[in-house]
């Protein structure tokens, strides 16, 4: 085989694998398997969580829930995408119908459709809390918070409780709202609870922790290029160092432009190292590079540094 044959050669099967990585299977003659709840399920408990099959070629997967069925629908309680093959939803007592369908960029399955009957219940010992927010791990920007959770429909009142890192109480409440506003006092680490309550039963107590960050982090220290400075190389290697604040991690964005107001830009990139490397025309650039911590506070006071690319 000559050399220019076993170019071709090896260029068409390099272009039939990268064809082969983009095909997108049809899923329309599949179908969505329902773990739980099972078809015509009754049950006192309020909060469901619906479960199916993953499909292997499936995106996203669309649930909806309607009551009391799709056929009379009066209410549409629930619909959304999601890339999961689970939610928790709560509901009040009634007849309710659900059905979920899996989907691609090319095709999509039909629903499949399951009944639930949720009946009245006083017994809350197994309902369960969804803390909606702030959720398990956030890390927030703004020291007043509204927390969220849901409701229960034999519940009589919640009890909410916020505590810092040293379990000292921050705030304590019984409410009949499921909701509540708190300024916080601090940055930091708190954990907040909720537990639902009528005459005869409670539920557990539901928690999650969540951080507080509302100060912005130190401006990163340029190294190179240095202010003004002249380069020759073809490869330019901008460094830094980033300091690390109290408050939450902190990544930089480096941004690199034709004008001082950097506005023109040439490159802008998000990185949680300290070094990148690049080739520039000639021409005359700044650079600066911008710190952001997790709760979204940017530096403030970067300056911008100029150099000439020969």
């Amino acid at each position: 085989m000559t050399t220019t044959k076993k170019f071709i050669y090896l260029l068409l099967i390099a272009t039939l694998a990268s064809c082969q990585d983009l095909i997108v299977e049809d899923i329309s003659e599949e179908t969505v398997h329902i773990l739980v709840p099972q078809d015509n399920v009754s049950t006192m408990s309020s909060t469901i969580t619906f479960a199916w099959e993953k499909i292997e070629d499936a995106d996203s997967y669309q649930i909806q829930i309607v009551s009391p069925d799709f056929a009379t629908a009066q209410t549409l309680c629930y619909d959304s995408l999601t890339t999961n093959n689970k939610i928790t939803f709560s509901l009040n007592p009634g007849k309710y119908e659900w059905r979920v369908k899996a989907l691609n960029d090319i095709s999509e399955t039909k629903y499949t459709k399951h009944k639930i009957v949720i009946d009245s219940t006083l017994d809350l010992s197994s309902e369960k809390i969804l803390l909606y927010a702030p959720t398990e791990g956030a890390t927030l920007g703004s020291d007043s918070i509204n927390f969220r959770w849901n409701k229960l429909y034999n519940a009589d009142n919640y009890k909410f409780m916020l505590t810092n890192t040293n379990n000292e109480t921050i705030a304590e409440k019984l409410l009949t709202a499921s909701e509540c506003g708190i300024k916080l006092p601090a940055d930091g680490m708190y954990q907040w609870s909720v537990r639902a309550s009528n005459a005869n039963t409670s539920t557990q107590t539901f928690s999650a922790t969540f951080t507080i960050d509302t100060k912005a982090p130190e401006a990163s220290l340029k190294k190179t290029p240095t202010d003004k400075q002249t380069i020759l190389s073809d490869t330019i290697t901008f460094s830094w160092t980033t300091l690390q604040d109290a408050g939450s991690e902190v990544y930089d964005s480096l941004i690199i432009a034709h004008d001082s107001a950097l506005s023109n830009k040439v490159l802008s990139i998000k990185t949680t190292g300290s070094t990148y490397s690049d080739t520039l025309s000639a021409g005359t650039y700044y650079w600066t590079v911008i710190s952001i911590d997790k709760a979204g506070n940017k530096c403030v006071n970067n300056s911008v540094y100029t150099f000439v690319k020969e």
